[in-house]
């Protein structure tokens, strides 16, 4: 089960053992996509208190490496407005090496649907 936590706000970091990584050894693209999406909602959902969807994600894998121990994704908004957010996202080893950047497009609630 993949367990994300958070750090400080919009970072997220998750611990890569040999589950996580793919035949060739290397974290799998699917951790990857998985950890700049959360940070991406996050970092909508921090700046304008409602919940958020992905819209749309690029996201370019750029490096890889099999000596990968944690990856952590960053999160900023670059655009927010009533009902769109745009983000800039960075994934990252434990050893400060660039593995991933996107881009995301998220929706924006009217409100946060998710409080109950």
């Amino acid at each position: 089960m993949l367990q994300v936590s958070c750090l400080p706000p919009k970072a997220f970091p998750i611990p890569i053992n040999e589950n996580s990584k793919n035949v060739w050894g290397i974290p799998h693209g699917a951790i990857i996509f998985a950890i700049a999406d959360v940070a991406s909602g996050v970092a909508v959902h921090n700046a304008s208190g409602k919940s958020t969807k992905t819209i749309s994600s690029n996201l370019n894998f750029l490096d890889n490496y099999t000596d990968i121990k944690k990856l952590t994704a960053y999160g900023e908004v670059t655009r927010l407005g009533k009902s769109i957010g745009y983000t800039s996202v960075i994934v990252k080893d434990e050893k400060d090496r660039l593995i991933a950047q996107g881009q995301y497009v998220m929706k924006v609630f009217s409100t946060d649907v998710y409080k109950k």
